[in-house]
């Protein structure tokens, strides 16, 4: 193989890595909002109408639990990702 199609390889291969490190970061941004909008939607209606707090009360620890659950998914994801590497 000549010079110019092997820097054309690894030209290709970092464009590949480099969109699925993009596709990575957006997959975490998305996780992030869909973990925490629940509880920041109820804390938002809490903040506007405080008569809803009987209603949100009950609900609002599980969104809470909803979004520390991210940090859990993170730290299992780290963990698999470093097994699979070794």
């Amino acid at each position: 193989m000549d010079e110019g199609n092997l820097s054309m390889q690894q030209g290709l291969r970092i464009m590949k890595e480099r969109k699925r490190v993009a596709w990575i970061l957006l997959l975490l941004a998305v996780l992030f909002a869909a973990c925490w909008l629940p509880y920041n939607i109820m804390q938002l209606l809490l903040d506007i109408n405080p008569s809803y707090t009987k209603h949100l009360s009950t609900f609002l620890p599980y969104a809470l639990y909803l979004g520390k659950l991210k940090a859990v998914w993170m730290v299992i994801g780290r963990r698999r990702h470093t097994t699979i590497k070794i």
